[in-house]
């Protein structure tokens, strides 16, 4: 495993139209197209003349609007810095400084975002001219304006690693990680990879184990225990069981979410190459899944003729105590639900939500299955299941995408209700109020869809027209934006 050293770029900047689970107000049109500019411009690595030109003429807008937002200058530094255009590197630094300091912005609960982003960014800067101490300082008031703040820590140990002070580093991932006992993903990963890259085996076996003892499905500890764990055996049968937990429960930008889906992957293409082997039956099946998963979020019909092999294999694999037997039940439920059969997925779920509490997806995927029911006991229900996912793991997929969209919904014949809504969510912006019922979502009709297919497709929905019934009857239709969580 190579350890994450380098200098993290462009691929810290995301998209600020949301800030954790708290959605941002739209402040009007120049806001919305910012926002939309930057989405686009900051996940592409390779952005065109034309994109930065619209950009560019967003945030000029933006800096007439409001002179001292942070967002406008923020945005400012990253065109500049990006641009690389000789001669404008101190403009950059004026840029991120004034985002740094920044007193208001056009959208209030993402200024402290933009503030560490801006410390952030201003750091690498300090880094890329050699004056790591300086970086290790903005890192500090990046981490101190928001102390979860995964590309924060990985400048510090950056700036640490430059200034030969990996110890610093060190002590200041163990104090966020003993601060939260519910510490991101991507901070576990930083840690754990700067533990192993420090050659401390003992510590990070320690530290993975306790980790595992707090939250058995937590991904980070679940990729670095099966990495551990190949380097005593490399045919290690629970090192691949670890590495499927992983796959299941990491956040798709998660670095141990990634490095188990390439293992797995690497499994699957050593099964086509030789005999089969009960490990690799259980790497295939995972893979398969994923992809399955993948599909679902993109509106993707699954090939039902090759649902039914990975379905006949998955309950063939060999179980040989009671984690895999449970893991087992998972990944056939899984294949069950897309193979719309939610009555055979449930109760596998059931007995593996009474036995494993503290398996996410298998409290998610229950919690789909029951609320499709309608009835008013299994909406509480899984309204329970959802609550409980969410304290466990609130980075987890399944549960970020349950809160995407901002609202509580029961399915009707109609389509889909809502029961109720978060006021700042990009349900209420799009006009949606509580009562009114989804009928359609871009060219889908949601009345000929099953309850649980109507709950999902709400559930994932990713931008575009939504259709809907107001509480008096009127018929209305809505262009939301573009929808990013993950």
């Amino acid at each position: 495993m190579e350890a994450s050293l380098k200098l993290v770029t462009y691929s810290s900047i995301v998209c600020l139209i949301f800030s954790g689970n708290t959605f941002a107000v739209s402040s009007g049109p120049s806001l919305d197209q910012l926002h939309r500019e930057s989405v686009i411009f900051a996940a592409d690595r390779h952005p065109s003349d034309r994109q930065l030109e619209r950009l560019t003429d967003r945030v000029r807008r933006m800096k007439q609007q409001f002179p001292e937002d942070a967002v406008s200058h923020y945005w400012n530094g990253v065109i500049i810095d990006r641009s690389r255009e000789p001669g404008k590197e101190g403009d950059a630094e004026r840029a991120f400084q004034t985002a740094l300091t920044a007193t208001s912005a056009s959208v209030p609960e993402t200024l402290s975002d933009v503030r560490s982003r801006a410390a952030v960014m201003l750091g690498l800067i300090k880094l890329g001219q050699g004056k790591a101490s300086e970086a290790k300082t903005l890192a500090e008031e990046a981490i101190r304006i928001n102390p979860l703040s995964r590309t924060a820590y990985q400048l510090f140990v950056d700036a640490s690693f430059q200034a030969n002070a990996l110890d610093e580093a060190e002590r200041m991932l163990k104090g966020a990680m003993d601060r939260d006992s519910h510490a991101s993903g991507e901070l576990l990963d930083l840690y754990f990879g700067l533990l192993l890259q420090e050659g401390k085996r003992e510590t990070l076996q320690k530290a993975v184990e306790q980790r595992l003892l707090a939250d058995p499905t937590s991904a980070a500890a679940n990729y670095f225990s099966a990495f551990l764990m190949l380097q005593d055996d490399p045919k290690s049968a629970a090192a691949e069981r670890r590495f499927v937990v992983a796959s299941l429960n990491g956040g798709r930008q998660q670095e141990s979410f990634i490095r188990s889906q390439d293992y797995l992957s690497r499994r699957v293409l050593d099964r086509l190459m030789s005999s089969p082997n009960p490990d690799a039956e259980w790497a295939w099946v995972a893979d398969m899944i994923a992809r399955y998963e993948i599909g679902e979020r993109r509106g993707l019909p699954a090939d039902f003729s090759e649902l039914s092999s990975v379905l006949d294999a998955a309950k063939c694999l060999a179980a040989t105590d009671e984690e895999s037997a449970l893991l087992k039940d998972h990944l056939v439920a899984s294949l069950e639900l897309f193979s719309g059969r939610p009555e055979a997925a449930k109760p596998l779920w059931e007995n593996v939500a009474s036995k494993w509490p503290g398996f996410v997806p298998a409290l998610c995927r229950l919690a789909e299955v029951t609320e499709a029911e309608g009835a008013e006991p299994a909406r509480k229900r899984a309204k329970e299941l959802w609550i409980k996912a969410e304290a466990i793991e609130p980075e987890n997929p399944l549960v970020r995408d349950h809160l995407r969209f901002g609202v509580e919904v029961t399915s009707t014949p109609d389509g889909v209700r809502i029961d109720k809504l978060d006021p700042l969510s990009p349900a209420s912006d799009a006009g949606l109020a509580s009562g009114d019922t989804i009928v359609k979502i871009n060219r889908t009709n949601l009345t000929l869809l099953k309850p649980i297919e109507r709950l999902r497709l709400v559930r994932l929905f990713t931008g575009g027209d939504i259709t809907y019934k107001t509480k008096g009857g009127e018929l209305l239709t809505s262009d939301v934006p573009l929808l990013l969580l993950d």
